[in-house]
């Protein structure tokens, strides 16, 4: 294994030929990783403050750190640190990323397998493809315009994501999670306590839907359902193709609704323009929480 290592206190640039992987872990500060066409890579830091980043390279990974990211919210709690850094990382098609941060603020765009996860910063992702995963404390993200499984834990951080979703695995806490959702997806599971789970979908598809909540309120297009403590199973809309929708609740509320793609920003280019191309080895959902049933574990 050829490895190469820097302690940088101070603004800095490499190359790297080879890179196959990204993994990032910041306390504050903000990073922006960006897919290019140039088959070199290049870190870029502008501001480091508090603590050097610890920058490694080997076997094509990448990790760029100022805490280790291992078991990262176990790690998380109670943690102190004034460590601070500024980025940019260019990166080659087909590059995994896997980006942690207290509460630094981020973006990753074009990525192929993407995991993001803060405690309290702000983070988005935009035009990525393959497997999203998404994991927040009390910070937002975004996801813009993805193609592939999506997967989503959040405690209060709402959640947000656009784009051809094939399938989607969701659980909160008191987080509003909403999805719109270009194409023609297969599955949505989520369950929440008490936040809400708003789903947008072309009038061209419809959906299929079980429900369940203790207090909560069901609307499928224009109907309205109010069953306390029991499940709610209703369709709406074309027949095929269909979302199955599952979710569980205890006073969160489920929503679905349908429309026509915004005509505005990038989400009207991907709803026009149609999903990225996705290979076989983009991988699977992660369950999101729930078992293979569907009901929460």
């Amino acid at each position: 294994m050829n490895e190469r290592t820097w302690s940088v206190d101070e603004p800095l640039t490499i190359e790297f030929d080879g890179l196959s992987e990204v993994r990032l872990a910041l306390v504050k500060g903000r990073f922006d990783i960006v897919v290019t066409e140039s088959p070199v890579a290049t870190l870029e830091i502008s501001e480091v403050e508090g603590q050097p980043l610890d920058v490694t390279f080997a076997d094509g990974v990448l990790k760029v750190e100022h805490f280790n990211a291992a078991n990262w919210l176990t790690r998380l709690i109670n943690f102190q640190s004034t460590a601070r850094a500024v980025m940019s990382i260019a990166v080659p098609p087909g590059t995994t990323v896997n980006a942690a941060t207290v509460n630094g603020d981020g973006m990753v765009s074009g990525s192929h397998k993407t995991t993001l996860r803060t405690v309290s910063g702000s983070l988005m992702s935009d035009a990525t493809h393959g497997m999203l995963s998404l994991d927040t404390v009390s910070g937002e993200i975004i996801a813009r315009n993805h193609t592939g499984h999506l997967a989503a834990k959040s405690v209060s951080g709402e959640v947000t994501a656009s784009g051809w979703l094939d399938s989607i695995r969701a659980s909160t806490v008191s987080a509003n999670a909403t999805f719109d959702v270009f194409g023609t997806p297969s599955s949505l599971v989520a369950k929440s306590v008490s936040g809400d789970i708003t789903v947008r979908l072309p009038q061209t598809v419809g959906v299929a839907v079980t429900a369940s909540s203790a207090s909560g309120v069901v609307v499928v297009g224009e109907d309205r359902f109010s069953n306390p403590g029991q499940t709610t199973h209703t369709s709406a809309g074309a027949k095929a193709p269909r979302l199955e929708v599952r979710t569980s609740t205890i006073s969160g509320n489920l929503s679905v609704l349908f429309a026509e793609p915004a005509d505005d920003g990038m989400a009207a280019g991907s709803a026009e323009n149609g999903p990225a191309d996705v290979g076989p080895g983009d991988g699977e959902p992660g369950d999101g929480g729930f078992n293979e049933s569907g009901e929460g574990s």
